[in-house]
């Protein structure tokens, strides 16, 4: 069964992160893409463009990790 991003979102939280419009956005861009995705692609992601830049959208991933 495929992850919703209302439970990415869960585990998120549970793992201590903030729920925020940019980790919403990122979560939901990988659930989107259902395959790896680059930097360069997440940047071009339409809720992510306008939401933040490469630096915050970089610091997001290495939060996930």
């Amino acid at each position: 069964m495929p992850l919703s991003p209302s439970d990415a979102l869960s585990r998120c939280r549970d793992a201590g992160l903030r729920r925020t419009k940019a980790l919403e956005e990122l979560l939901t861009a990988f659930l989107d893409a259902g395959r790896p995705v680059t930097l360069a692609e997440l940047t071009e992601y339409p809720g992510l463009s306008t939401l933040c830049d490469k630096a915050t959208l970089y610091r997001l991933l290495h939060r996930l990790t």
